[in-house]
């Protein structure tokens, strides 16, 4: 989408959380469908935010593309975008460095995206 997307300050620095539009990946769904919403055909909008993403940060010889020899991270969707656009929310399955990653052990609430007073600080 931009190279000026960006991860925030950590949460216990923060006066007020973060919105939740500019979280990490929900930030990244929402820039999709609104590249669409803004006259995008959904396949650009996809190789807006993938390929030409990684490209503008220099890292295409590595990732951003399905290749041999290129980083194997994969979001498989349960529906088709292309179709619909919000069909990117319908992640069926996430391909981290080559592995399944199983989502229901990952936590509910990662610890660098809780605001300080969540966390008890």
């Amino acid at each position: 989408m931009a190279t000026d997307y960006y991860q925030g300050d950590a949460p216990e620095l923060r006066r007020a959380p973060k919105p939740l539009e500019q979280e990490a990946g929900l930030g990244s769904l929402l820039a999709i469908e609104g590249l669409v919403e803004l006259g995008m055909m959904p396949m650009q909008a996809v190789v807006a935010a993938i390929r030409n993403g990684v490209l503008a940060v220099g890292m295409l010889d590595e990732m951003g593309t399905i290749e041999e020899g290129k980083t194997a991270d994969l979001m498989l969707l349960g529906a088709d975008p292309l179709r619909d656009i919000a069909n990117v929310r319908k992640i069926k399955h996430v391909i981290a460095r080559g592995r399944l990653i199983h989502r229901d052990s990952l936590p509910e609430k990662p610890i660098f995206h809780l605001p300080a007073a969540e966390k008890g600080f």
